[in-house]
């Protein structure tokens, strides 16, 4: 007597319930009495197994977890090598990875593979020689070539200049090469200066890095210094350090203005601002504890120059465990001036919960210099204090820094910053800088160009909100040179939002021997929202010896990907009408920028920027509209072009057939989320997991690829040529022969349908078939992109199958 198909499933799960908890052992000589398919009781005979396919599953390796990755099952249910992975996990490669359909159980004969079907989970368990030295929490490897690249031009009738900045490398496992450079082309000067060239190495076991070649010299208390030489310091996420110190530059630009900002001499940011007040965070600067030399063009040429205190940052966080850094080489100087042998070491150990020591030394062949320091960061308070000697041919000398933050009240607080030194006293950055220069170039390219010889300064700020009185900052920063130079500057800034309308009054004043202009300029505006995405704005500008008043709209366009202004002016003094106008666009290839001022017949001015960056893997060209750093990934949607998709490097979007896009930066040592916008997806489209969090390690290649699929939901009400309904029960298949549908009474079939998107097949339609009434085959087609849905996704169709 023949079992019922129910009592055949009751007995193969109670067979299987036997099975030891290790292996999923299965009666398979029952399995065949009870009439099941031999190939069948053969799928199962060595274990739970899952399906032949692509699958999201958690890998776990010798109990630790090493999070989900994309798995390629074969027809018997056996896990197929993919070197990819095998990178990712940090495996040692194949030695059989030549050969097609290569199993991991073939690579790692010594190995075992449990599939954990109920959890999702594979589980493996292998020898310690086959795995990489690393810490199992964070992924490492990825390969590729990158270019960053900057370039502008600025004309104007009295100064044209030319810019570009270039950074080109690799990366490669736990290695990265980085070269940088500028090319400045000028009436007085053409020349391209390359700054680093250096080779690095990320050493997750002693949570430090190692970097070789021409570089910065970096995590030190000599601060300033370009080495070619051998560092090892610190990983900077490893140390939970971040570079959240570099100072914000604010000002006032009387026009259309580029700001230019340099550190001993290097231009390390370059940009163009509106008329009015400007704020400039997040600069990438070059160096620690170095100011910052700010010169302000405007369109019709007049430069004004400021410094900016290095004293006025914020002040890193104290790292939770301690760190040294060790570095030895020649100093390098941009001026071709003496380089000198040189060795520096400095060390930060954490002192109970919120305090820490530093301290650290400098040794050449004509300086020695011991440093010592002390910091304190809680939660409203943070104070840094550092102290110098130094012996240089120039004689003995002493430095103090001191540098602190304190809330005074609950919405009150208070910033400053004090440095003092002896007359004495040198850096090694200026034992070289003193040189003849028999060049006649105006002052501010000679101060901005050459390290200072600072005896004293500081900076003190105030920072105030009310949520009545609005939003307060005053501030004034001073420094004095040995050689009487005096730089001074005092600001204001306020601003105060009335329903959907902003005011705000800006005030400048500034005070310096080299400077063109030692006036008060004061700024004040009303911006009103015309609509969704513009703005109207009117501004009024005066330095003392003209007013300005300006009207201008600024808007945005294509989901904030465009921007653009208008302004017009008209002054005081000149009685004549200045124009202008700037456009930015955010193109999923590259960043471009252009402005136009007109201030009188005679005078015009013209500035145009093209950023971004290039990267090469093993799958061809992908180009990004921004700048990537050490560690970053490549994003792939096949068939998918246009797809927004957030990054800790900001929104990128996909393009191409191949749906390919950079993720410009992701987080070292920490988690990095990476999700797909489903909502813009076309119609039709979907994904099988649009959220990836991953942890990665300093220098790695994220390669990201999102299976995309074709999603049908179609309602089709179906007829023969010869208008005929098919009968109830007609099957409908798909180009795999597989059932999708069965047609009722009317001929009506719910086809809902999912095919798997590739960069080769483009087109938008699904092929289906069935058989007519004399036994031939039919086809007809459906597209889900064009057709029209309801709330529930569903469409509705007439077609005809011919």
């Amino acid at each position: 007597m023949k079992l019922h198909t129910p009592l055949r499933l009751l007995a193969i799960c109670l067979a299987s319930g036997y099975a030891l908890p290790g292996h999923a052992g299965y009666d398979t000589d029952m399995m065949r009495a009870l009439g099941l398919p031999s190939e069948v009781a053969d799928y199962f005979s060595s274990g739970a197994k899952f399906p032949a396919g692509k699958h999201r599953l958690d890998i776990s390796i010798n109990g630790q977890s090493y999070g989900q990755h994309e798995i390629s099952i074969d027809k018997q249910g056996d896990w197929q090598y993919d070197p990819v992975l095998v990178e990712t996990l940090g495996l040692q490669p194949c030695k059989l990875a030549g050969q097609k359909g290569i199993l991991m159980g073939q690579c790692y004969l010594d190995s075992r593979i449990d599939n954990d079907t109920g959890n999702n989970r594979l589980v493996l368990l292998l020898p310690q020689r086959h795995i990489r030295r690393q810490p199992a929490e964070y992924e490492f490897g990825g390969h590729a070539l990158m270019l960053n690249y900057t370039a502008s031009r600025f004309d104007s009738q009295s100064h044209s200049s030319d810019y570009a900045a270039l950074e080109t490398g690799f990366n490669s496992d736990n290695w990265l090469f980085r070269h940088n450079g500028t090319y400045n082309k000028s009436e007085r000067q053409r020349s391209y200066t390359p700054y680093d060239s250096y080779l690095q190495r990320t050493l997750t076991d002693y949570d430090a890095m190692m970097r070789l070649g021409r570089a910065p010299l970096s995590d030190s208390l000599y601060s300033g210094v370009t080495l070619d030489g051998l560092q090892w310091l610190p990983d900077s996420s490893l140390s939970f350090s971040q570079r959240n110190d570099v100072p914000v530059v604010e000002g006032i630009a009387e026009s259309q203005a580029k700001v230019e900002i340099f550190q001993n001499g290097r231009l390390v940011y370059a940009t163009l601002v509106q008329p009015g007040a400007f704020r400039l965070a997040d600069i990438s600067a070059q160096f620690d504890a170095v100011d910052l030399s700010v010169t302000v063009t405007e369109s019709n040429g007049s430069r004004k120059q400021f410094v900016v205190p290095y004293l006025a940052a914020p002040g890193n966080s104290i790292p939770r465990q301690g760190s040294y850094s060790l570095a030895l080489g020649r100093t390098h100087n941009l001026d071709n001036s003496a380089e000198t042998p040189f060795i520096t070491s400095s060390f930060s150990w954490p002192w109970f919960d919120n305090h820490q020591l530093r301290g650290g030394g400098f040794l050449s062949r004509n300086y020695r210099g011991m440093a010592t320091g002390y910091g304190a960061n809680g939660r409203n308070y943070r104070f840094t204090a550092l102290g110098y000697t130094a012996h240089s041919p120039s004689g003995n000398g002493t430095k103090l820094q001191l540098n602190g933050a304190l809330p005074l009240i609950k919405t009150l607080t208070l910033n400053a910053g004090y440095s003092i030194q002896s007359e004495h006293f040198r850096t090694p950055t200026q034992l070289g800088s003193a040189r003849k220069d028999n060049r006649e170039e105006a002052p501010w390219f000679r101060s901005r160009s050459e390290p200072s010889h600072q005896r004293q300064s500081y900076s003190l700020g105030l920072g105030w909100y009310q949520q009545h009185i609005g939003n307060l900052s005053l501030g004034a920063t001073r420094t004095e040179g040995g050689d009487r130079k005096l730089n001074q500057r005092v600001y204001a800034f306020w601003n105060r939002q009335f329903g959907s309308a902003t005011l705000s009054v800006s005030l400048e004043k500034e005070r310096s021997r080299h400077s063109r202009d030692n006036d008060t300029r004061v700024y004040a505006s009303l911006s009103l929202p015309l609509g969704k995405n513009l703005r109207y704005s009117a501004n009024m500008i005066n330095n003392g010896k003209n007013r300005s008043i300006s009207n201008s709209l600024s808007g945005q366009a294509l989901n904030g990907d465009l921007t653009y202004g208008l302004n017009a002016t008209q002054s005081s003094q000149t009685h004549n009408g200045a124009y202008s106008g700037n456009l930015n666009y955010l193109s999923p290839f590259t960043t471009l920028s252009g402005s136009y001022s007109q201030l009188s017949e005679n005078q015009r001015a013209l500035y145009y920027n093209a950023s971004g960056s290039l990267v090469v893997d093993g799958n061809g060209l992908t180009l990004s509209p921004q700048q990537i750093g050490d560690t970053f990934g490549i994003l792939t949607l096949p068939g998918l072009p246009g797809v927004s998709v957030s990054t800790p490097g900001g929104k990128v979007k996909t393009y191409g057939k191949q749906g390919k896009a950079v993720i410009p930066r992701l987080r070292e040592y920490q988690p990095s989320l990476v999700n797909v916008d489903t909502s813009t997806l076309p119609p039709g489209a979907d994904i099988d997991n649009g959220v990836r969090n991953m942890n990665l390690a300093r220098g790695s290649v994220k390669h990201i690829n999102i299976n995309a699929v074709k999603t049908l939901r179609v309602m089709a009400q179906i007829s023969y040529e010869d208008g005929k309904k098919p009968a109830i029960g007609s099957m409908v298949q798909d180009e795999r022969q597989q059932v999708v549908a069965f047609t009722d009474g009317q001929g009506t079939a719910f086809i809902e349908h999912q095919k798997a998107r590739s960069s080769e097949d483009d087109a938008p339609s699904q092929r289906f078939s069935m058989k007519t009434p004399s036994g031939q085959v039919c086809y007809f087609e459906l597209d889900g992109e064009t057709a029209s849905a309801n709330r529930a996704g569903i469409s509705r169709r007439h077609v005809v199958c011919r």
